[in-house]
């Protein structure tokens, strides 16, 4: 591992996504939420970009950088970052 690749490590943190049912999910280490509507939730971490597509979808901050999305999730996309 280079020097280079271990700051990326540390100033770019891996996003930690976690699916429980098809009801919550919860992402640490976002950045912002780029769109938020009752069917779709795009959330921008360090490294990707994050779609979650459902019906009555909404979003909570759990502080810390990262949220709590909570609804009917039909499906969760992953749309990798240039850095």
């Amino acid at each position: 591992t280079t020097l280079y690749e271990k700051a990326k490590e540390f100033i770019y943190p891996d996003t930690t996504v976690q699916i429980t049912g098809t009801r919550l999910l919860e992402i640490e280490h976002c950045r912002r939420i780029i769109e938020y509507n009752d069917i779709h939730i795009c959330v921008r971490t360090y490294v990707s970009e994050l779609h979650i597509w459902g019906e009555n979808l909404s979003a909570d901050d759990y502080g810390n950088g990262g949220i709590t999305v909570k609804g009917q999730i039909k499906s969760v996309e992953f749309e990798r970052l240039r850095i």
